[in-house]
């Protein structure tokens, strides 16, 4: 009998799963559709989460909306003002059996376009190897809208969000030139950076590529 009545609860929670209804989690309640067997997040237009081919609403107990916002996603009052911008072709290295850009492999284009950057800015990479430095990353904040393919014609936006004595921060976006329709951001990103010596050891940013970023930001304003 006790059986027979936690079976029937499971097929009637199962069903309302199956349907987009809603369940509760720690007095949280989740709303979410599910569409052609997709169960990827909605896409994200910088403030909330819409529907698309799925959906992620969070409310609270008190039936209050809370904004749901994806780390790294949203640059917030900290945008760059001035960006950069690199042109590119995805290539098919980048590509993984599935036929799109393998996740890991979107900071290779991200890359490319910090060097891009960098160059244009008057202090290519190669001036921070001559004098033993590296930029490096310890913190790296990616998410992912629309998936990238072969041969995608792509432009990838590059900015400086801060900078101190010894780290700074990059913000990125890639946008996919989708013709008429225009471009289509497929992915943003946040890299926290330290300047150390090719010992390991934490140094300061070098004057002259500190000078170099604020006449870049004055200049492009």
């Amino acid at each position: 009998m006790l059986i027979t009545a936690a079976l029937e609860i499971f097929i009637v929670v199962v069903q309302y799963l199956v349907q987009g209804r809603i369940g509760r989690l720690s007095g949280v309640e989740f709303q979410w559709s599910i569409k052609n067997n997709a169960c990827r997040v909605g896409e994200y237009d910088g403030d909330q989460l819409t529907e698309d081919s799925s959906r992620l609403q969070m409310v609270s107990a008190k039936q209050q909306r809370i904004r749901v916002k994806m780390a790294g996603s949203d640059f917030g009052d900290a945008a760059p003002k001035v960006w950069h911008k690199t042109r590119l072709r995805v290539p098919l290295y980048e590509v993984d059996l599935g036929h799109a850009v393998y996740h890991g492999n979107y900071f290779h284009l991200l890359e490319l376009a910090r060097e891009g950057f960098l160059r244009d800015l008057g202090y290519p990479y190669r001036r921070f190897m001559d004098q033993r430095l590296h930029l490096t990353v310890v913190e790296a904040s990616c998410s992912y809208r629309r998936s990238l393919h072969y041969d995608d014609l792509i432009e990838v936006h590059t900015g400086v969000l801060w900078w101190r004595r010894r780290s700074m921060a990059f913000a990125q976006a890639i946008y996919r030139d989708e013709g008429e329709q225009g471009p289509a951001l497929c992915t943003r990103a946040t890299l926290n950076m330290v300047c150390v010596r090719f010992t390991g050891q934490a140094t300061t940013l070098p004057a002259e590529f500190v000078a170099l970023l604020k006449e870049w930001g004055k200049d492009k304003e």
